[in-house]
């Protein structure tokens, strides 16, 4: 709904053609149907995101029987710690897993831009139009949803918004081509925890941090939406798509759903969470200029603090005191820190102090990193 105009009962929300666009004015308006072709997908609902590594079972009975299987995480520690997990498993043979030169590692945003681009360009090959057949595991984050034409056989993702597992299902079954037996069909595997969300909330609304490392109230910040997901998956095991996403999303979105979780906890939480919005609206209004309206007198935004105009806006990007070689064979340059992973006092550039056993040990300001096979993590 645009402000000021309430938003549409759920019913109509739901049965409001997509995708459809929505104007100035408020009126919908239907876009051509997509020419994809449909797809029935089974979500199945799997209560172990605490304990991921009990679904090793199913990833080694996928791959021997030559499935190419990708495993969507909501963290880059996450991600990086489960793989680590399943090299250690004697029953998953090494050349299942993905590799780049021959040497295995996830894919997420930690990488150096060099490393990244070799990345990018390795999964196309081995999982996009056209790749050859044969077991593959993938094990990465959300950017694996991002800009990537790849097809898998089976997906195994955590639990995410609504509007994100769509995206990730994108990657499942995309292209046209066989598929091994037992794999006929896509099915995708969300990664829950044993309770329900509002177990994670405390008297405050504020998030349990075991939780903030699955990515939820930290990657992803609303946990009514992600309960909401979670419920509506249960009810709809089987989607179609793209017929049933207006649906999934608005059972998972829309206010009167939202309102339907009831309690103390869940009351704290939604109102911290649209404070979180409120304030984030008001900062970019004080750094937003308004092209219709006379410019007039113009001042600096009187906090004096930055803007972030995209997401990882935060980051550093910084040189390399020296030119490194990478755990893929490329020469590194520069790395990017993300601002939470970033020193409260940085340097001009990162400080290279060694390398051993494939990891580079780095510096910069207070913090201390290493990058290796699994990209950019904190020296512990």
């Amino acid at each position: 709904a645009t402000s000021g105009t309430p938003a549409p009962d759920l019913d109509m929300a739901i049965s409001t053609p997509y995708p459809a666009l929505t104007l100035a004015d408020g009126i919908s308006r239907p876009t051509k149907t997509a020419t994809a072709q449909s797809k029935s997908v089974q979500f199945e609902i799997l209560p172990v995101a605490f304990n991921p590594e009990a679904i090793t079972n199913i990833l080694v009975d996928a791959l021997d029987q030559e499935a190419r299987v990708l495993v969507v995480l909501n963290t880059v520690g996450r991600a990086n710690a489960f793989l680590r997990r399943l090299e250690a498993v004697p029953t998953l043979q090494p050349s299942y897993f993905f590799n780049m030169n021959d040497v295995v590692c996830p894919h997420h945003g930690r990488f150096a831009p060099e490393d990244r681009n070799l990345l990018d360009r390795r999964v196309s090959e081995r999982l996009g139009k056209g790749s050859l057949p044969g077991p593959l595991l993938l094990v990465g984050t959300q950017t694996l949803e991002q800009s990537l034409d790849i097809d898998s056989d089976l997906l195994v993702t955590d639990l995410a918004p609504a509007d994100v597992l769509l995206q990730r299902v994108g990657r499942l079954h995309r292209h046209d081509r066989s598929r091994p037996r037992g794999f006929e069909k896509p099915r995708c595997l969300v990664l829950v925890p044993d309770t329900d969300l509002e177990s994670a909330l405390n008297e405050h609304g504020d998030v349990a941090s075991a939780y903030k490392r699955l990515g939820y109230g930290s990657v992803y910040e609303d946990l009514g939406v992600l309960e909401l997901t979670c419920q509506a998956l249960g009810t709809h095991g089987e989607v179609v798509i793209p017929r049933d996403n207006r649906l999934l999303v608005e059972m998972a979105t829309h206010p009167e759903c939202l309102d339907a979780l009831v309690g103390k906890r869940w009351e704290q939480h939604r109102q911290r969470f649209e404070g979180g919005e409120l304030a984030k609206v008001v900062t970019a209004s004080l750094a937003t200029a308004i092209y219709d309206q006379y410019f007039g007198e113009s001042s600096f935004n009187e906090f004096g603090g930055p803007v972030a105009v995209r997401l990882g806006a935060n980051s550093l990007e910084l040189e390399l005191s020296s030119p490194v070689m990478g755990p893929f064979g490329e020469t590194i340059h520069r790395l990017v820190i993300p601002g939470h992973m970033a020193p409260c006092h940085q340097d001009d550039e990162i400080t290279v102090i060694d390398e051993s056993d494939g990891t580079i040990h780095l510096r910069c300001g207070d913090c201390y990193y290493k990058y290796s096979r699994y990209g950019l993590e904190v020296e512990e």
